[in-house]
């Protein structure tokens, strides 16, 4: 994986900030939470009207080795 889009972390959500947010999520009741930072809970939404065929196809492009 560390060549494809998913295994270089240059990209992901800051670990602790999404930790904090779950913490904080669970203490206020909230069963369902997106943590990370608006263009995260952005793209979880959209996924969420998006067809399984497209999103299958989205992972697929990011899984493919960049080499």
């Amino acid at each position: 994986m560390g060549d494809t889009k998913f295994g270089d972390n240059s990209w992901k959500n800051d670990k602790g900030v999404v930790a904090r947010q779950g913490v904080d999520a669970l203490f206020a009741g909230k069963d369902v939470v997106v943590g990370g930072d608006r263009a995260t809970k952005r793209k979880a939404l959209l996924n969420r009207f998006l067809p399984e065929r497209v999103k299958a196809e989205r992972h697929a492009r990011g899984a493919r080795p960049t080499s």
